[in-house]
């Protein structure tokens, strides 16, 4: 087999990454896998490890940790997605809080990753490219903005260890704070749209916060985003509206609009807070586009 790097997130999963990461790496090897294993020390240390190794020459990478980590390795190789002759392999060790991503392509967790790492079987996956006042990131799950990456933003600070349960905590909390924003975005170079919203997801994948089920539709590799918009609604009809994304059913609800695109565009002023691949980051978003089957996944 080829030699993998695995870019361990000890810190994932509130520390517990970093308990599990040597038995599962150890099972791996003895299992005929060849890695080698760097280790992160801060937030952000991934992307710098991933372009590091590119430049040594690897190819494959594994994230252990959950889909911050993932998201960093994905932006620490992001030079070769405009490349036609060359690709990154991308697997998963999933040790995080809410290890997302990875549901779309296995419900077995753990297990269900090592198993896809092991078969050796890759399959092409999307990334999504936002240039904003700054520069450039890169996704594969998620980018929200609104009460979903408030939400976040409140869950990362104070709720963090108590995973999906911390979630819920968050929302709860950013109820009281309910507001609704005018948001203006034009997707694949259309008439502009524009309206008062609780939130935008634009999501490469089904899944966020664990098991929420935001795009029970979206499909990684089919080169389109699926974004779901929540219009305004009332305290009570928004929450009796977020529990129904544990099943995907809230995107029948007259109040939410959804819809696909391969480009969209957004007229932020100043930065605000973006919610990508379960990290918070401050930016003013300009556009987004879809670089289709730009990552091969390991799974």
């Amino acid at each position: 087999m080829d030699k993998h790097l695995a870019i361990v997130n000890a810190a994932a999963g509130s520390g517990q990454c970093g308990k599990l990461a040597g038995n599962a790496i150890s099972d791996l090897r003895d299992k005929g896998l060849e890695l080698d294993v760097w280790y992160t020390r801060r937030p952000g240390h991934a992307v710098e490890l991933a372009r590091d190794a590119l430049g040594q020459g690897y190819r494959s990478f594994i994230a252990v940790g959950g889909d911050g980590t993932a998201h960093e390795i994905v932006n620490g190789v992001a030079e070769v997605f405009s490349s036609p002759d060359e690709r990154v392999c991308l697997g998963f060790l999933p040790l995080g809080t809410g290890n997302s991503f990875i549901r779309d392509y296995t419900r077995l967790g753990e297990a269900g990753a090592m198993a896809g790492l092991l078969r050796g079987r890759t399959r092409p996956c999307d990334v999504v490219r936002v240039r904003h006042a700054e520069g450039e990131l890169y996704f594969i799950n998620i980018f929200s903005f609104g009460f979903v990456a408030d939400v976040c933003e409140l869950t990362n600070a104070r709720y963090k260890a108590l995973g999906s349960a911390g979630y819920a905590m968050g929302v709860m909390a950013m109820l009281a704070r309910l507001r609704f924003e005018p948001v203006f975005m034009r997707l694949d170079g259309e008439k502009p749209w524009e309206q008062r919203a609780a939130f935008v997801s634009i999501n490469n994948s089904q899944y966020t916060g664990g098991n929420m089920q935001m795009a029970p539709y979206a499909n990684p590799a089919d080169g389109l985003v699926d974004l779901v918009v929540v219009g305004e609604l009332g305290r009570a009809k928004f929450v009796s509206l977020f529990l129904k994304i544990f099943r995907g059913g809230h995107v029948h609800h007259p109040e939410v609009t959804t819809s696909r695109a391969a480009t969209v565009e957004f007229n932020f002023d100043a930065p605000l807070p973006v919610m990508v691949d379960g990290e918070v980051v401050h930016i003013a978003p300009r556009e987004l586009d879809v670089l289709p089957g730009a990552l091969d996944v390991r799974i």
